[in-house]
């Protein structure tokens, strides 16, 4: 099974803190909560599946595997995003023979953390629904339910008694296209941007080849522009995470490249993310001093 760890590091530090230090574990797909005092992130048990654990920083206590309102067995749970008022969380599961994006609710004591009042977002059963992230009322996630990988949003509104109604006619696509130079265009991993007017998303549209990032505005439930900002880089370039914080004139954002040419090996970019300025790379994260020689970064969170 080898072994994966979740880090946190400061994007000027190359020194990194290791936040899960179970031995023999592979753990991935890390998402800080909103006051950054939760990770929820996926591990693979001894069976070979996927299960969703949420650890508490800033104490020596072990990460929690949530109950099995979420983690069924035979099953992967996995892609585990936060509301944004930390109450929920969103993940992906292929419970049902194919995958599903649910969202539970998640209650926190002092000792102990617990799931309930799990619901099935897009249990439509004709495609496989996955990568979601959530801003305020909406939820975006790549699925293939129209024949290609394509990015959408859904509107889902929970009340007191956490049920939920989403209403599936306010599914919003981000492309019709579905081939390119003969190649399936493959849009997916979208992220919203923190004050929720932009989601950026890695595909191939641009020639059915190399993974780029676009950046499309979002507003009043449409899609706006979409602005390929990547299409120089000749590399693949995905898993995007942005920064939090407005710094100088907008958002910066990280994604992870496999500029190095070398398998395995990808780096961590830091790149502006403000439409109408200069897009270009603003810091490289090359092999930290916590990787091995041959193992590189993937799935950020910021």
């Amino acid at each position: 099974m080898g072994q994966r760890s979740i880090y946190a590091a400061r994007p000027t530090d190359t020194t990194a803190i290791r936040l899960t230090t179970d031995s023999n574990v592979v753990d991935r797909w890390a998402a800080w909560s909103p006051d950054r005092t939760l990770i929820a992130f996926t591990r693979e048990n001894s069976a070979g599946n996927e299960d969703i654990y949420i650890k508490r920083l800033g104490d020596s206590s072990a990460p929690i595997a949530l109950n099995n309102t979420v983690n069924k067995a035979n099953s992967d749970q996995r892609q585990p995003v936060w509301s944004s008022d930390g109450t929920r969380l969103a993940y992906v599961s292929d419970e049902d023979g194919d995958k599903d994006i649910y969202t539970v609710q998640i209650t926190l004591t002092a000792t102990s953390i617990t799931a309930s009042n799990r619901i099935n977002l897009t249990n439509e059963n004709t495609g496989e629904d996955v990568t979601p992230d959530w801003h305020s009322q909406r939820i975006t996630h790549a699925s293939d339910r129209d024949g290609n990988a394509d990015v959408y949003t859904i509107k889902a509104v929970f009340n007191q008694q956490s049920e939920v109604t989403v209403n599936g006619l306010d599914r919003q696509r981000v492309s019709a296209t579905n081939l390119v130079n003969g190649q399936l265009v493959k849009n997916t991993q979208p992220k919203w941007s923190p004050d929720g007017s932009k989601i950026a998303y890695t595909s191939n549209r641009l020639d059915g080849g190399d993974l780029d990032i676009y950046i499309a505005t979002f507003a009043n439930n449409a899609w706006g522009t979409h602005t390929n900002i990547t299409s120089s880089r000749n590399q693949n370039d995905e898993f995007i995470a942005w920064d939090p914080q407005y710094v100088g004139s907008g958002y910066r954002f990280a994604f992870v490249s496999d500029q190095g040419g070398v398998e395995n090996t990808n780096d961590v970019l830091i790149m502006n993310g403000e439409l109408g300025q200069n897009q270009q790379i603003v810091q490289t994260i090359t092999k930290p001093n916590w990787n091995t020689a041959n193992f590189g970064e993937n799935n950020p969170d910021w």
